[in-house]
Parts: C-alpha cells; structure tokens; sequence
C-alpha cells in the first residue's frame, strides 16, 4: 500500500489508518505524507478535520489541524501537532526545546490498551482531545491547567508550600541518575535552600508555554505581571537574613559564607483559572532550581561582594550597583517536577496459616496498595518464601494506602517490602526482582517456572491475559483486584490442572455482571485524584477501609480455596454492615479453531443455541453474539446473546433477525461491562444437519464484515445444525 507512489508503510496499524480514512463517513483527513520514521517506524503527516468541534471554542482549536503521527512496533503511537501558533493547552506535552509538542490522547500505557488499539480506537482518541480541549472538558477538575513538560531535570517532592518559609531543608538523592529532592525537617545532615516564591496573578494567558532557561527568561515569560520585582524582593530578603540572628544562628551559625553558599528553589505559585470570566479553583505550583549559589546569584543581580580594608579591619558589604544588575541572566535553572508528600498511617492485620500453605513458594506480581498489603499479611501469618515482581517505586500518593513509610519514598517498593517482610519475619526467603513484567527477563521467567503459586495483584488486565496465555508454569494462578470504586473484591482462580485458564474466568466475570441488577454499576468509574502534574498520575478514590478489609478477604481466599483443586470466580461485595459474598464455580468453554482466529465459546452459552433451536423447529431462529476481541492474540471471546428480537421473522429456510430493544441491550451491555462486553456477529440455525453458509448467509455475512470493519473489528456467523455448528470469522 502506498499513497500515489510514495513511501510504502511497514506497521499493520498504518495500513489500517490509510484504509480506513478512505471512507470518509466516519473520519476525514488528508494524508499529506507519508514517510520512515527512526527505527522502523512510520510517520503520517494529515490534515486532521475535527468532527464535533463547537462553534465558539474556549481556544484555538480549528476546523481542520496538521497533525503527525508516529507508529512503531510495540509502542504507543505518538501525535505531534505541527501547527506553530498552536495555543498551549492542558494535556499537551512540550519537549525540551519547547516547539515540539505532542498530546496526550490517553492515561494509560501502551501496555494497558494494545488488546484495543486500532485505527479507529486512535482516530476517536485524537478526535476527542481536540474536541474536549476545544470546549476546556479535557482536563479534569483537580488537575493542572498547566502543559506537561516531557525532559524534567528530577522531581522535588515538598511537605508545604507556604511563602512563610524563606529557607527548606533537602535531602538529596540520585536514582538511576534522576535528581531527588526530599523536603525533611532536619536541618544536619541535609541540603539547604533558600525558597523564593513567585506569586502569579490569576489571567488564562499566563499558563506557562515553554521551558525557560535562565531565570531572567523565567521573569520574562510575564513582563507585565511584576515577577522581577518579586525576584528581586527575595534577593534583599536574603541579604536582609543577616539581621535576624535567631533564624541566622540556627541555620548558618551566623556564617555569612555558609549563607552565601546555599543554592535556590524557585516556587511559582500560578491561581487556576480554566477562562478570564470563571474564578480561581485552586494553586497549581511550578519549581524551578538554581544550583548557582546565592552569592552568584546576588552579585548577578548588582549586589556584588565589596571588601574594605581601613585601619587593619577588613569589613565586607554587598552594595547595589545597578551597571552589573543583569536581573539573572547569567542564572541557570532547572525545572523540576513537583510531587506532593503525604502523612498517614499503615495498617497492619495479623493473621494465621497452616504449614502446607506456609511453605509454598509464592511469586507475587505487583506491590501496589493491595499487593503490599496481601503481602504483609500473609508475611505476618508465616509463608516465608516469595518471589516479588514490580517495578514501580514509592511516592508520596501511595502512603495513602500502602504499607510502607515515608523512609522508603523513591525507592523500589518491592525492595523495601522486601526489607519491611525481614524485620516482621527474620528467617523470611523473598527475592525482589525490580524489572518490568513484560520484560520477561532471566530472573522473571525463573520465579514463574519455579513457584507453587502465582498471585497476581496488578489489577492490570495485559498482565493477567499474559499469565493466562504466554507463560510457561505449572503453578497455579490467582488474580485479585477492587472495582473501580473500591466497594468489592474480585477474586478469578484457576483450576489446579490451569484447564480453566484466568482470560476465560475474566469473560465469566464479565458475564456474570448482566445477571444481577445490583451489579449494573460495579463497574462505573468514580472520581479519582490527580498526585502530580502528569495526566497519567492520576490515583483513585478508595477508602484505606475498603483496601484492608479487601486484603483479609484475599489471604483469607487464598488458604480456604488454594487447598482446593476447583476454579472459581468470586464477588464479595462490600457495606458498612459487613460483605455478601457471591461465589461461582468455573464454566466450561469449548474451543473453535476458526483459522486465523482462535474462538472460545461458553458451553452453556451453546447449550441456550441448541435449546432454542429445538424449539423453533421446523423453522429457524437465532439471535446477536455478544464477546470481545483479543486483537493482539487472535482470539475471539463469544460470552452471551441477545435473544432473537419479538419482531424477527423465522421459516423453515430463512431466519430474519429483528431490532426491538436492540439498541438498548447493546448500550445496556456496553455500559455494565464498560466496553468489556460488546455486538461481536450473529448465530443462527439451520433445520437441517448442514451448517454450510447459504447463499442469503453469505451476503448477511458480507454485510456484516462490512459494517464491522468501518469500527475495525472482525465479524462472526455462527450456524447450528443438527449435530453440527460451523464458525466463521473473517476481518
């Protein structure tokens, strides 16, 4: 495929991009060029038309935006936006040489949406930034309206943020070469800085657009606004510390060179405003570091050092000399990201556990709030050999909920679990292995093929469908996670002999979720909180409550069902009164090979088909597949149907299907399982033994191919016959 004799694309999601705008009923965009990319990728430069654009927007989102979009193998597609006056806005990352700019279409990983990722799910993304942020609705309430700079030179993380402090105490750390700076109360033993905060009037245009390099530029970027006048301020506060001897003598021991030689954090303190007419929602905060010491940066500001000598004393002073006032030109900064630090306490529950449960070798993927936790538990309750598997570390959001400390904050959690499982339970074996999972490393393959028992606590789907399908162990596996909001516990155990795989459990789950009315939104996301200034550090809303009493249940379903050799799917729901549990023993699943796709019917599902066939004899019947798709792995999961609508017409040789309450049962699916559950073809039968397609199935089928391919998904026809079924799957 190539585009008029250009550059021939080499990624399979580019191909379906080009395709796929040759329709333009959904999407319109012009393909200006298309060209290679740096390792392999391809890069497909559009005019991108936004569909659903407002007439008034709150800024300067147009009709049409040139857009370039990069696509690789295994990586997040990227999208530049190449308009040069393009305005700033939230959600738009701004590289270090801050004309490069990018968006950031989603808040999750690559990992996270691979099994979704098409051509279509890309273009809606793309299209719904621009529209949202057209309309000021992209970002959330408690986030920054502040751009996200991509190329921090590290991360502070502070206790307060207050101008009452002219003087901060870091301590300062350096992981894998990242620059850390740790506000502490001690003043031995750590880094001191003199804090210089900046307060920005409340106006819209002030948001911060490009990355200054010097501190004169930063007091540029708002000449109207009287930021020099505040530096400058703090320069005379400095000098004016010398008179204050109590605070002098406890930081500097009224040395006038130890004060001179401190370093500065500049604070800028920006109201949050999302127009010039709405009021100020709350401060967002922007820290920039001066490594220059505070002697540099006084004589930068025409406050050079003057010594005298009269009568043999030497006496210093710092007059103004307003020729060599270069306002910091010659002052470096650096940005740093800024993460807020957080207090709270960490719960610990005890707990008991036989022997035979105690010497399994357990490996553990993820360490969040719930795996540090289960963790903790079962350490407390005597099972002594573990494998910990994460590469996350600690910041200051997780204290809500974890079980470690403020002490082990930048640090890799498992490391520090791992330390924390040693002082609860010395003679404790516990490898930590700090590598990506998907890494698939030496270490991480060794501790799957040598464990009993694999938990999977990562409340991360791409983890558990790799368990299912892509590792090679025989130890059995169990995944645990909260719902969305946190109010119940969902537990997907394998069998003993893994027949009954954990992505079949998770499909089951999903089903399991349109049987009751009181799980229609166990699944609705609720407010979460945003930690740090990244669209991606956003953390949920879930009571330190609901994640203890989650762990207890899943330590305490680990020695009750892990003794047995059955699957199981489990709901504990819970309330202020105490938790309902729903427990639900594994299903069978038949396998269909349908050539290049891999398809996994539920028996019982199969059993309904048959059922409602018999009954409909002599005539036909059927009814709408519902399932999801495993793009990345060609596997097509067939769940539930939709009965054959009221108003379908049956006979002996044809089969009509109608569309009352179509519509609403297919929202209804879509919404209790969030998009999890969707229309994957039609099954119909035959009365006759023959499930060979007939002429009326191949047009239907063809249809239906062509209506799924405009969403980018393949089509399914299932055909029932007396003993026979057939499964067609085509893209």
């Amino acid at each position: 495929m190539n585009i008029d004799g250009q550059y021939e694309p080499k990624q399979p999601l580019t191909k379906q991009l080009i395709s796929i705008l040759k329709t333009p009923d959904r999407y319109r965009a012009t393909v200006k060029k298309l060209e290679a990319g740096e390792g392999g990728c391809d890069v497909v430069h559009l005019d991108f038309e936004v569909v659903g654009l407002c007439q008034y927007p709150d800024c300067d989102i147009r009709a049409v935006e040139p857009i370039k979009v990069v696509i690789g193998s295994n990586i997040m597609p990227a999208v530049f936006l190449e308009r040069a006056d393009f305005p700033p806005v939230p959600h738009m990352n701004v590289h270090k040489d801050s004309r490069i700019k990018s968006i950031c279409y989603s808040d999750q990983t690559y990992e996270e949406i691979r099994h979704k990722l098409n051509a279509r799910f890309l273009l809606e993304c793309i299209n719904s930034w621009f529209v949202k942020t057209a309309r000021s609705e992209l970002h959330r309430t408690d986030q920054p309206l502040e751009p996200f700079f991509l190329g921090a030179d590290g991360i502070i993380i502070l206790n307060v943020v207050s101008d009452d402090h002219l003087f901060m105490s870091f301590e300062e750390r350096y992981i894998e070469g990242q620059r850390i700076l740790l506000q502490t109360n001690r003043d031995k033993d750590t880094d001191i800085y003199a804090l210089c905060v900046i307060k920005v009037p409340p106006e819209t245009k002030n948001i911060l657009h490009r990355i200054p390099d010097t501190l004169l530029e930063l007091t540029e970027l708002f000449p109207e606004q009287n930021i020099k006048e505040q530096v400058k301020s703090f320069v005379k506060d400095i000098l004016n510390i010398r008179h204050y001897p109590k605070e002098f003598m406890r930081l500097f021991a009224q040395s006038t060179s130890a004060l001179f030689n401190c370093r500065t954090i500049i604070l800028m303190d920006i109201p949050l405003a999302r127009s010039d007419s709405s009021v100020v929602e709350r401060n967002d905060y922007r820290v920039f570091v001066i490594d220059s010491t505070l002697g540099e940066m006084l004589a930068d500001f025409g406050y050079p050092k003057k010594v005298e000598t009269k009568k043999h004393k030497t006496s210093t002073s710092y007059p103004y000399d307003p020729a060599q006032d270069m306002s910091g030109k010659n002052i470096k900064i650096k940005m740093f990201m800024l993460q807020y630090a957080f207090s709270s306490r960490v719960a610990q529950i005890l707990n008991q556990c036989d022997k035979n449960t105690a010497k399994q070798k357990i490996v553990q993927i993820g360490a969040g709030a719930l795996g540090s936790q289960i963790f903790l538990n079962a350490v407390r309750a005597g099972i002594y050999r573990w494998s910990l598997i994460d590469n996350d570390r600690l910041w200051p959001h997780n204290l809500a909920r974890h079980t470690l400390t403020q002490q082990e904050i930048g640090e890799y959690k498992v490391i520090s679990m791992a330390k924390q499982a040693q002082s609860i339970l010395p003679d404790i074996n516990c490898e930590a292995i700090t590598e990506d999972y998907f890494s698939q490393s030496e270490k991480i393959l060794a501790a799957l093929e040598s464990a009993d028992l694999i938990i999977d606590a990562s409340a991360s789907m791409p983890i558990e469908r790799h368990l299912a399908l892509d590792v090679s162990t025989k130890a059995r596996k169990v995944s645990f996670f909260l719902n969305p909001s946190g109010n119940s516990t969902i537990m997907l155990l394998e069998d003993a002999d893994a027949s009954v795989r954990l992505d079949l459990l998770e499909m089951q789950y999903y089903h399991t979720l349109l049987l009751s009315p009181r799980y229609e939104e166990h699944l609705k996301n609720p407010e979460s909180i945003a930690y740090s200034v990244s669209c991606r550090d956003v953390s949920g809303r879930i009571s330190q409550d609901d994640m203890a009493l989650s762990a207890s249940l899943c330590n305490k379903a680990l020695k009750q069902y892990t003794s047995e050799a059955d699957a199981k799917v489990a709901i504990w729901t819970h309330s202020a009164d105490g938790v309902v549990a729903d427990m639900f023993e594994a299903e069978v699943w038949e396998f269909v090979d349908a050539g290049d796709w891999k398809v996994y019917i539920r028996r019982n599902l199969l059993d309904e088909f048959i059922k409602q066939r018999l009954i409909s004899l002599p005539n036909e019947t059927g009814g709408v597949l519902i399932g999801s798709f495993d793009y990345h792995r060609k596997i097509l999961y067939i769940v539930h149907q939709i009965e054959s609508p009221d108003d379908s017409i049956s006979s002996p040789t044809s089969y009509i299907r109608g569309c009352n309450n179509l519509e609403s049962n297919l929202n209804r699916i879509r919404a209790v399982t969030q998009d999890n559950l969707f229309y994957v073809g039609e099954w119909h039968s035959h009365p006759s033994n023959s499930t060979a397609r007939s002429s009326d199935d191949d047009k239907l089928f063809s249809e239906m191919v062509a209506f799924n391919r405009d969403n980018c998904r393949p089509s399914c026809m299932l055909i029932l016959g007396g003993n026979n079924k057939s499964l067609y799957v085509a893209e």
